[in-house]
């Protein structure tokens, strides 16, 4: 997997806006980038209305962030 490749729809893009990391069992960080696209489908997603589509959402993402790990 590239350095610009999205952790949600994993395709290779050029304009990632959003760069996160999150820790894992090991105390190392996994970052995770999100493209323009992917980003605006999570700004959409209320974090408290509709917790369970958000979490759905990033849980993807973090799986996907493990499997093709950037470690930060």
């Amino acid at each position: 997997m590239s350095q610009d490749t999205c952790h949600c729809c994993l395709k290779s893009e050029k304009d990632i806006v959003i760069n996160g990391q999150f820790r894992i069992k090991n105390g190392k960080y996994v970052c995770y980038k999100l493209c323009v696209d992917c980003a605006r489908e999570l700004s959409r997603i209320n974090p408290y209305s509709d917790r369970k589509a958000r979490e759905a959402f990033l849980t993807e993402v973090q799986k996907n962030a493990k499997k093709n790990p950037t470690y930060g």
